[in-house]
């Protein structure tokens, strides 16, 4: 399992220390790390900025536990408004280029907002994976086929990208029998 990128304190509305705690947490889990030595581990992929802050919390009394551990660098490094920025961000989600640029934007955003905990329904975000689609033809091809997750528009958006590109290789060919 590879190991956890060093966190340096950078923050992004899609990547934010809820997305270094939870991949540190799955790789000590992996490893089969006792959850009390979580905070010295942790700390070993801690930028040296980080690492400063946090020694100046702790000072000689390094025993935070795990949860006290997140919640302290949550309080220091996640800013108050993150879950409305990602709110926001999810709002506002629109496609500008290619399907399958649009595909991951959505996964990489369905990170964020998992790790923010903002609760939507599996039809909220249908329906708003759907209609931030740039072409009506590609709303109405996903929307026949009654999706009842993200997943299934995610497979249907390759389906749609698979036949465009068949199509367009068949139009470039039908006037060349040699290469039909």
């Amino acid at each position: 399992m590879e190991k956890p990128e060093t966190y340096n304190g950078e923050y992004t509305v899609l990547y934010s220390v809820l997305n270094w705690i939870r991949s540190v947490q799955k790789y000590l889990e992996q490893h089969n790390i006792s959850k009390e030595q979580y905070p010295q581990y942790a700390y070993t992929y801690m930028g040296k900025t980080v690492k400063a802050w946090y020694d100046g919390l702790v000072g000689d009394d390094d025993d935070l536990d795990w949860a006290d551990f997140c919640t302290a660098l949550k309080s220091r490094y996640l800013p108050s408004d993150h879950t409305l920025q990602v709110t926001k961000k999810y709002e506002n989600i629109v496609q500008t280029g290619s399907l399958m640029d649009y595909v991951e934007k959505w996964q990489v955003l369905m990170v964020a907002v998992r790790a923010a905990n903002i609760r939507r329904t599996k039809e909220d975000h249908v329906i708003q994976f759907v209609t931030r689609l740039a072409r009506l033809e590609d709303r109405k091809a996903i929307l026949d086929q009654d999706p009842k997750t993200l997943a299934e528009c995610y497979r249907h958006v390759t389906t749609i990208c698979h036949y465009t590109l068949q199509a367009h290789k068949y139009v470039r060919t039908r006037d060349h029998p040699r290469t039909q």
